[in-house]
């Protein structure tokens, strides 16, 4: 009986994995989709502008910020950053304090897109829950927030 459990576990938990997975494909197939036609920008270099934008408001904006926000190595954060440098989106201002740091400061050209880019990606993320109570989306939350948690502390072999 107790070999049973095991197995519907099993099929449970790989049932889900194989729905995040596809879920987690469509979602950046869709996103992608929204900034390849007619925009100068990839679905990551928008989704990366989009927060800085969005972070810029609350204090300075570091490209080791964007590597953390992204979870990539701090030489793709660096590409992107320079891409949206070179292309007129942002520029690095060094710190008074410390001139070692500098902050990712967004110029006029990223200010004339903001509002139609927040509404784009602002639109996507909230189709994503239409439907969802509050108390469903705490408690996707909260799940989500676990499986993080078990991805971070994960056997070596799965890392």
């Amino acid at each position: 009986m107790q070999k049973e459990s095991a197995n519907k576990d099993e099929l449970t938990e790989k049932s889900i994995m194989g729905k995040l997975e596809k879920l987690n494909h469509k979602m950046k197939r869709q996103l992608a989709r929204k900034f390849q036609s007619g925009s100068p920008l990839s679905c990551v270099q928008a989704v990366s502008l989009h927060f800085i934008m969005t972070e810029s408001k609350n204090g300075d904006v570091f490209t080791k910020d964007l590597e953390e926000f992204l979870d990539i190595k701090s030489s793709s954060a660096t590409s992107l950053v320079n891409y949206l440098e070179k292309f007129g989106y942002i520029r690095r201002e060094p710190l008074a304090e410390d001139g070692r740091y500098r902050r990712l400061v967004l110029t006029d050209r990223a200010r004339d897109i903001e509002p139609e880019l927040n509404q784009t990606i602002d639109d996507y993320i909230y189709s994503k829950f239409v439907g969802f109570t509050g108390e469903e989306l705490e408690t996707l939350e909260f799940l989500l927030d676990k499986m993080l948690a078990n991805v971070s502390t994960a056997l070596p072999k799965f890392r």
